[in-house]
């Protein structure tokens, strides 16, 4: 997206292009399948990892070949390509979810979260910092070429290769070294299994009241901050800010990203989440309305490379991935915790995918709010949404995630 803002491309494509991202909010309504049908010998969630990730890995090829660079700059079938890969993704997260839920025991799952965390932020680094480095022709020309060129080391074809070789290599490692723990089953666990049952199960969560709080917490709490976030970001990146620039203070934040993540994982204990949570929150709004007040206040300084804008990168870097990460790590701790062993990988896909759902939703929102609304105004409803929601929900949601675990599950006689 990045790229595409620095071409000029309207806020109206990069909307359209978001839409590859919401398979992973929709993946609970495959989740039963995943929970029902599997080969025993191979393992309950091995059976899709597998073969979605050799799946995956012959798509990048096949982009490779294709010659993607040639026409990725065609949102519609550069949004179809990527729906298609984010919703083998999605599939491979299901499972991956259930495997959490078991190879943690109880005591621990809340470490499912920053083991996630480090995962994504380790794509993240290798996907965005890295390719768009080494995608510069600026930045080859001045650090790695002997005499000038036109283009950077790293093609994104050739970036499409070297990802279908890392899953190829991934997976065999997955195939071959791993295994899952197996255990006999009870018939009630076995009655689980059920494709009727499943979905039962499913059904019961939806329905439940403490979870459907839940729900709409997760749908709408991003857009007490991220609005402006976005906003922010993409309108420096169309006033002139080079991409190689927020490349090269990624790479600075690489080692700072991992070092915050283990100290939240360290410190981040069980209980009283969504308290922490909002101590988190009030901090990304502030820092929401100390981005605007900067952009509004210094929008030159920023738009041309000097020290102070590198300093406003760092230090927003810092301070955004402390408070992202914090927010995401504790979030996790929560889902881990509330979430049902005794239907699979059902209920805790079901809350991550309404997770998903809502980044999603924030994310569109957050792009086609600047081709309706000036940016001024996006700040201000952000800000007022953002204060609001602190002081009405703060209370009701603090004292539901305090509840027993059992309130979120679904009752022992609805499985008889």
């Amino acid at each position: 997206m990045m790229i595409l803002l620095e071409h000029g491309v309207p806020y109206t494509n990069l909307a359209i292009l978001s839409l590859a991202i919401y398979p992973f909010s929709f993946k609970m309504l495959t989740a039963p399948f995943l929970d029902v049908y599997y080969i025993k010998s191979i393992g309950k969630r091995r059976t899709y990892i597998i073969p979605i990730q050799y799946l995956m890995a012959i798509i990048y090829t096949l982009l490779y070949f294709t010659k993607i660079s040639t026409w990725v700059y065609n949102i519609e079938f550069l949004t179809l390509i990527g729906f298609i890969l984010i919703l083998l993704s999605a599939h491979q997260d299901i499972a991956i979810d259930g495997w959490v839920l078991t190879a943690f025991s109880s005591e621990h799952n809340h470490l499912g979260a920053t083991a996630q965390t480090v995962g994504q932020m380790t794509g993240v680094i290798f996907s965005t910092t890295i390719f768009i480095t080494l995608n510069s022709k600026d930045f080859c020309n001045s650090y790695l070429y002997t005499t000038p060129q036109e283009t950077g080391i790293l093609s994104l074809d050739l970036f499409c290769l070297i990802n279908a070789l890392y899953l190829v290599a991934l997976t065999l490692y997955v195939q071959f070294c791993t295994t899952e723990q197996s255990k006999e089953e009870s018939q009630e666990e076995i009655e689980q299994q059920q494709i009727k049952t499943v979905f039962k199960n499913l059904k019961e969560l939806v329905l439940n009241r403490n979870l459907q709080f839940l729900f709409l917490h997760l749908l709408i709490f991003r857009l007490c901050f991220q609005p402006i976030l976005t906003s922010t970001s993409s309108l420096l990146i169309a006033k002139g800010l080079k991409k190689e620039m927020m490349a090269w203070v990624q790479t600075i934040m690489i080692p700072i990203n991992f070092i915050i993540i283990a100290i939240i994982g360290k410190y981040d204990q069980r209980g009283n989440e969504l308290q922490k949570f909002f101590h988190y929150l009030m901090f990304r709004i502030g820092e929401a309305i100390l981005t605007y007040s900067i952009f509004k206040l210094f929008p030159d300084i920023l738009s041309y490379e000097s020290i102070y804008q590198y300093l406003y990168l760092i230090i927003f870097g810092i301070t955004s991935s402390f408070l992202s990460n914090s927010i995401f790590i504790n979030h996790g701790s929560l889902f881990n915790r509330i979430s049902d062993p005794q239907v699979g990988a059902t209920s805790l896909t079901l809350i991550n995918s309404i997770h998903n759902l809502g980044g999603a939703i924030t994310e569109s929102l957050s792009i086609l709010s600047l081709s309706f609304l000036p940016y001024d105004v996006v700040a201000f409803l952000t800000v007022c949404f953002g204060l609001s929601y602190y002081f009405i929900l703060r209370k009701p949601l603090v004292v539901l995630a305090e509840q027993n675990q059992k309130v979120w599950q679904i009752q022992k006689k609805q499985r008889d």
